[in-house]
């Protein structure tokens, strides 16, 4: 009589065995707020009488999911839920999962790009800028403790000879280049975990991890070699190089055992200058 949809339930009245009449009541299905914008299907299943209640604010109402409320053996409400439901309604979790992993990796991106840089200023910071071998500032590198204490060090210290005389000849240029000879040089001869490193001018220093002295000096005496062996520049100039061979001993620390092979390093420099001089002398 409303217009509304209503349900009716009827229950009879007995008394004794003699039923002698009936309740009824009617409920206003729009009253309930979830059942809103619903529509109510009367339908059979067998011999029971269903009311089918389907949504439609959804699309593809009738690809549902049923949830079965059963009142008796006769009767049973169907409530109908719309896949699309799940979608729309569960949309803006998904946007906003989305939105979360997008944040997620870009800070991610970001912390990759500052950890490359602050990796490249590192580098920069070791690395000397004429040859790209090391620089002293490597000497402070934690690793070189962790390195000391678990397989030691043997240290060669190179200097190359006669660099003023190639500065004073043929300029500064090409006293660069000498310069980076050597420095190419110690990259052929030494394995990619030593460490190579430009101490100063002219001056070089390379680190063996877990390598024995007589090794040492075994690579310094090929790398002198492979030196003075290979010309240079322009000029197809060839030099040669001093150098001393220390391993660090128990006790040691790294700046004693690098001034024990600077000490050997100009006992080799003096003992060249004393072979060029009787050289000179027997000449005269």
């Amino acid at each position: 009589m409303t217009g509304q949809p209503t349900i009716t339930l009827s229950s009879p009245v007995y008394d004794g065995m003699t039923m002698i009449g009936d309740v009824n009541v009617d409920i206003y299905l729009n009253y309930f707020g979830f059942l809103s914008n619903k529509t109510f299907v009367s339908a059979k299943d067998g011999d029971k009488r269903q009311v089918i209640i389907e949504n439609l604010r959804y699309p593809l109402k009738k690809h549902a999911f049923a949830k079965h409320f059963v009142v008796d053996d006769y009767f049973e409400f169907v409530y109908l839920i719309p896949f699309s439901k799940l979608v729309i309604d569960t949309s803006w979790l998904l946007l906003l999962l989305v939105a979360i992993l997008f944040y997620i990796f870009v800070k991610l991106e970001e912390l990759h790009v500052k950890r490359e840089r602050l990796k490249l200023a590192e580098i920069a910071i070791s690395r000397d800028e004429l040859t790209g071998i090391y620089n002293r500032t490597i000497l402070k590198d934690s690793a070189l403790k962790y390195i000391k204490e678990k397989q030691g060090f043997s240290v060669i210290v190179i200097d190359g000879d006669g660099l003023k005389a190639i500065n004073d000849t043929y300029g500064h240029h090409v006293g660069d280049e000498a310069i980076i000879h050597i420095a190419t040089c110690m990259t052929d001869n030494f394995r990619d975990s030593d460490y190579l490193i430009r101490s100063g001018g002219d001056e070089f220093l390379v680190l063996l991890p877990g390598c024995s002295e007589q090794t040492a000096y075994q690579l310094a005496d090929r790398l002198a070699s492979d030196i003075e062996s290979t010309p240079f520049g322009k000029q197809s100039l060839t030099m040669t190089i001093s150098f001393g061979v220390s391993q660090i001993q128990r006790g040691d620390n790294l700046q004693v055992a690098i001034q024990r092979a600077d000490n050997l390093l100009y006992r080799d420099k003096r003992s060249k200058a004393r072979t060029v001089e009787q050289t000179s002398t027997q000449h005269a």
